[in-house]
């Protein structure tokens, strides 16, 4: 189970240049800034250890993780795998359990990230209907296969 510490960082600016960080990430980069405002303050900057669960489907269905820092290992339910780094292309999207998929993340490294709310992501309006996203992929085992092949990553 993944040792979760909220508000890792020290102050208040830290934390906020966290959230502007992953502010145009997508989906996120299309709420209004009132509706991320909101999503926003209901959330921290966590880390974990290296060996420990970002997430695990089941536990953590009802959110989603951008990764800030160090490295992930996202695994489907047939062990396949590929590696997401902070700061990466990769990193962009969001790391979203999902039951169809089963898949894990697991850190590699010393991980932060911000985990939202899905609930609160999905009662927000957007511009685009999820399956449009070009991060909607990775919801799928067969997304995981394509990203990781197009990564050259197995």
């Amino acid at each position: 189970m993944a040792l979760h510490r909220q508000n890792k960082f020290g102050s208040a600016v830290e934390r906020d240049e966290a959230l502007r960080s992953v502010r145009n990430l997508l989906p996120l980069r299309y709420l209004s800034d009132p509706e991320f405002d909101t999503i926003a303050n209901a959330t921290g900057v966590e880390s974990c250890a290296p060996g420990d669960d970002v997430f695990r489907t089941g536990q953590d269905d009802k959110s989603i993780f951008y990764l800030l820092s160090g490295d992930v290992a996202i695994t489907d339910s047939e062990g396949q795998s590929f590696n997401v780094a902070g700061g990466a292309i990769e990193s962009r999207y969001p790391l979203l359990p999902h039951p169809r998929a089963r898949v894990k993340a697991t850190a590699r490294t010393a991980a932060r990230y911000v985990r939202f709310s899905a609930d609160n992501v999905r009662l927000a309006p957007r511009s685009r209907p999820p399956s449009q996203y070009p991060g909607g992929r990775m919801l799928t085992r067969s997304g995981l296969r394509e990203l990781g092949a197009a990564l050259g990553k197995h």
